[in-house]
């Protein structure tokens, strides 16, 4: 488990748990048939690149219980293959991306546990394959455009806006 290799190529990076520290290199969009990589439960800081999004073959992000910061990219948006985006358990700020949405393959979208707030991009919708989508524990205060937006929302995750609740 780490590195898996196909035709010379990296195809997977898996190095969760490791207790890597510093930066995601920007560097790591040379790996252009990645298709795998988790780099969760380390200690990474600094923002997501938003390079990543150039990493059209990638079916599994998971960048996780790390110490990211700063805002979602919206070139995230342009990974067409995704299936699993992971990350949970950051210190990422500002809006969801409503290029999320653009994210057609993708099931299973967790965000929680982070410093997010804001409209949620009701074009979440459009993701017709998701089967988890995880908000919870916010310290902002996520909110929907309108009640049958929330609904959906609630479907997938009860305590979607949780971070809205007044002492």
């Amino acid at each position: 488990r780490g590195v898996e290799c196909t035709d010379g190529s990296v195809t997977t990076l898996m190095h969760d748990m490791r207790n890597i520290s510093g930066s995601i290199p920007p560097e790591i969009v040379n790996l252009t048939n990645l298709t795998v990589l988790w780099l969760e439960l380390n200690v990474m800081t600094g923002p997501i690149p938003p390079e990543l999004g150039t990493l059209t073959n990638l079916t599994e992000l998971r960048l996780g219980d790390n110490e990211l910061s700063g805002p979602i990219p919206p070139e995230l948006g342009n990974l067409a293959n995704l299936e699993v985006l992971t990350l949970s358990y950051n210190r990422l700020t500002g809006s969801i991306p409503s290029e999320l949405g653009n994210l057609s393959s993708l099931f299973d979208l967790r965000l929680y546990g982070n410093q997010l707030s804001g409209p949620v991009p009701p074009e979440l919708e459009n993701i017709t394959n998701l089967d988890r989508l995880l908000l919870w524990g916010q310290s902002g205060c996520l909110t929907a455009a309108d009640p049958s937006f929330a609904e959906w929302l609630a479907s997938f995750d009860p305590d979607w806006n949780d971070g809205c609740a007044t002492p």
